[in-house]
């Protein structure tokens, strides 16, 4: 079997896939290059699996592992594995995507599920909640639907869910706007009362 180099990655590195991991390789990590089959991968995990992880590959590791390298203080942390936070699963410790059930992390430090639970909406999710939560404004606005709005409104921000939306993990941002509806709506609700209650 050829040996493997190991080397910096290079923008041309950039952005591909480790197979060990499941996460992409950065610009300036310890990475290597299958020689059999040029897969690459960041050196810890070549390591930490013994070679390559393509089925067949010669470079493959054998049915008895063989003893891990000794690593850089640089490296430690790749052997660390860590629980998932969404489905409870051991992953590695510096992946950010869950080889499991395919959760994706913000940040490759370990995270508990309540963290989890509470992490800021991002991506996809990020702009389906942002066109909710502007039409959830703009319908409070509408004197006609203020009161109920008043109450859609006041049990997202106070029982701190409604729609599938939840409070704690808006933006700053949007959690003003949700306040600023609430605020819009009772008094938009406490206008048409008040018109009610004189012409009566």
């Amino acid at each position: 079997m050829r040996v493997p180099e190991f080397k910096v990655a290079t923008a041309d590195l950039a952005g591909k896939f480790c197979a060990v991991c499941q996460t992409d390789i950065l610009a300036g990590e310890e990475v290597v290059c299958c020689p059999s089959c040029s897969l690459p991968y960041h050196a810890e995990c070549w390591r930490d699996n013994g070679g390559c992880a393509q089925y067949g590959c010669p470079s493959a590791p054998q049915t008895t592992k063989p003893e891990p390298a000794v690593q850089d203080a640089s490296s430690v942390g790749w052997n660390v594995d860590k629980v998932c936070p969404a489905c409870g699963e051991q992953i590695k410790g510096k992946a950010v995507k869950c080889r499991f059930c395919g959760a994706t992390f913000n940040s490759r430090e370990a995270m508990t599920a309540g963290a989890y639970a509470e992490r800021e909406y991002e991506g996809k999710e990020a702009t389906k909640v942002r066109n909710q939560m502007i039409l959830l404004f703009l319908l409070a606005a509408t004197g006609a639907l203020s009161p109920i709005m008043a109450i859609v409104i006041g049990k997202l921000v106070f029982s701190g869910s409604c729609f599938g939306i939840q409070y704690k993990r808006l933006p700053p941002a949007f959690r003003m706007l949700a306040v600023c509806a609430f605020g819009i709506s009772c008094l938009l609700s406490f206008f048409a009362l008040l018109i009610l209650v004189l012409d009566s």
